[in-house]
């Protein structure tokens, strides 16, 4: 057994300087590890009245690029800042939208040398998408471009950077039911083919991470066809034609929560959770050749706590995977990694003492949004916590292998 140090870096402006304080009061807090050094930095990143929500980050090389909606204005605008390795952030935030009505859902991309940054704007009952191009620092590189004007659209949108242009998903009513159409668009973020219907099930269907692999676009969402929810997964040519059928990854258990995607050069990895018995839990299927080759899913947790969303990322050697698990009115944030041979090195971690759970966690439109990169080193999470009613803040947790 090691005990663990959780850091809590808070950071308060007043109106001359910033002013840190920061606590270290949690090594008590015992995990079994299997790492190296066992590391574990949480800090908060946002600070402000009412909800901040939805992080999305994306790593430069040099340092994090995370963007979230936040509530301070009176109504849902998207905000930006830039965080370095070691969790000190780099100038101010930015807003990056102004509006009477709600903007949210930010999926954030580095390219190689800027950010792409895609949203949903809410018109009462109608919605956009729009696409920004921004600078390292977060300023914006020309207008917002409308990638969709009035659709009648569900709120997750994906994004993925091909290294020459963009592919956008979104869930869509105009077949009736909600269903997935794909468009690509070009560096500078203006549309450069037609839209493409991905998704062919009769339930709604909603995003859940979009991917480029070198060769093709990979696609993993949720689908409620058979009635409760599933996770299927999908090839797009970079234009966004399908290559190949549609794919059930889920077991047939209930509840699936939206799933997430990473690829290691040679294999993927969708992660997700599951109604198995009574309990939710974490299930992965790895995907060898981009899609030739899909392994039964495994179950990566069997204890008694539901788990209630879930995202991966690829790391130096296999996979690593975030989680949420909740028992009772707490839930607790987790780390395990996962070898291509898609059995876990070791029993999950904890990384953050027992937090707030909200009252419905289940629900894929209230599951608390986790945010996962590495960043050459370490593994960079995003998440939410629910601090009081009305009012999220989002920290970042770096965890050391």
């Amino acid at each position: 057994m090691r005990s663990a140090s959780f850091h809590f870096f808070y950071y308060i402006n007043n109106s001359s300087s910033a002013i840190f304080f920061f606590l270290c009061a949690l090594s008590a807090f015992v995990v079994q590890s299997s790492f190296s050094e066992e590391r574990v930095t949480n800090f908060r990143a946002t600070n402000a009245k009412l909800e901040s929500d939805y992080p999305s980050i994306a790593w430069t090389g040099s340092a994090l690029g995370l963007a979230w909606m936040d509530g301070r204005d009176g109504n849902e605008e998207i905000y930006f800042r830039l965080v370095d390795s070691a969790g000190r952030r780099l100038g101010p935030e930015v807003r990056l939208t102004d509006s009477a009505n709600w903007d949210y859902q930010p999926q954030l991309v580095w390219t190689g040398s800027e950010f792409g940054l895609l949203w949903v704007h809410e018109r009462r009952v109608k919605r956009d998408i729009y696409f920004a191009r921004l600078s390292e620092s977060g300023g914006k590189l020309g207008a917002p471009i409308r990638i969709l004007n009035q659709g009648m659209i569900e709120k997750a949108t994906r994004l993925a950077w091909t290294g020459r242009r963009y592919g956008v998903v979104w869930s869509d009513y105009r077949p009736g039911n909600a269903e997935l159409f794909f468009r690509p668009l070009d560096p500078f973020g203006q549309p450069s083919g037609a839209e493409a219907r991905v998704s062919e099930g009769a339930g709604l269907s909603e995003p859940g991470a979009l991917l480029w692999t070198g060769s093709n676009f990979a696609l993993a969402y949720l689908d409620r066809r058979e009635g409760s929810p599933q996770v299927y997964f999908v090839r797009l040519a970079e234009s966004g034609g399908r290559l190949g059928p549609e794919q059930r990854l889920s077991s047939g258990g209930s509840d699936c929560t939206l799933p997430s995607l990473a690829w290691n050069g040679s294999a993927l990895a969708a992660v997700w959770t599951e109604r198995q018995g009574i309990h939710h839990q974490v299930m992965a299927a790895i995907i060898e050749s981009a899609g030739e080759d899909t392994r039964a899913p495994s179950v990566l947790t069997t204890d008694s706590s539901d788990k209630i969303q879930a995202a991966v990322a690829v790391g130096a050697s296999g996979f690593g995977i975030s989680f949420w698990a909740r028992s009772g009115t707490n839930r607790v944030l987790h780390f395990l990694s996962l070898p291509t041979a898609g059995s876990p090195a070791a029993s999950a971690r904890p990384l953050t003492p027992p937090r707030r759970a909200e009252a419905d966690l289940q629900a894929s439109s209230v599951c608390p949004a986790l945010s996962l990169v590495f960043d050459g080193s370490t593994f960079d999470i995003a998440w939410v916590d629910l601090k009081e009613e009305m009012n999220s803040e989002i920290y970042l947790t770096r965890v050391f292998p």
